[in-house]
């Protein structure tokens, strides 16, 4: 008899110190919504798309979204020293810091990293901004 108390409460404290099976997708855990803000004459290079998505880095995450159809990007380059040339079908316009690329932050913040080396994970937010090195700032929230 004893022993079937014992089990029971090693049942039930089992139960409350585990982790809830909440649903990741349900919250946003296992997403990451992309956005970008392209040039103004460029339509198909401003929107928004949700991904699902665990973990890996920003080059994972838009292969990812490339084979399924929700976003056409061109790199070149593998590992850390992958760059993406252009997204939607925009590339680089212009030279130096006037010219404009494509800029990405991450949770708000600009990321220091190129795409091969940047790790992203479910829950996080990317936005792509179409800026020149002096604007670039304005990628990052304020």
């Amino acid at each position: 008899m004893k022993a079937k108390w014992i089990i029971a409460i090693l049942i039930v404290a089992s139960l409350h110190c585990s982790p809830g099976e909440q649903s990741q997708s349900a919250s946003g855990e296992n997403s990451i919504e992309i956005t970008l803000e392209g040039p103004s004459n460029a339509p198909e290079a401003n929107k928004a798309i949700k991904v699902e998505f665990e973990e890996g880095t920003v080059l994972d995450l838009l292969l990812k979204t490339s084979s399924q159809g929700l976003l056409k990007f061109k790199y070149s380059g593998v590992g850390e020293k992958a760059f993406v040339e252009s997204l939607q079908g925009v590339g680089p316009a212009g030279d130096g810091e006037s010219g404009k690329y494509w800029i990405y932050s991450i949770n708000g913040k600009l990321s220091n990293l190129g795409v091969g080396s940047q790790t992203i994970r479910g829950g996080d937010r990317l936005k792509w901004c179409y800026l020149s090195f002096a604007e670039r700032n304005n990628c990052a929230d304020k």
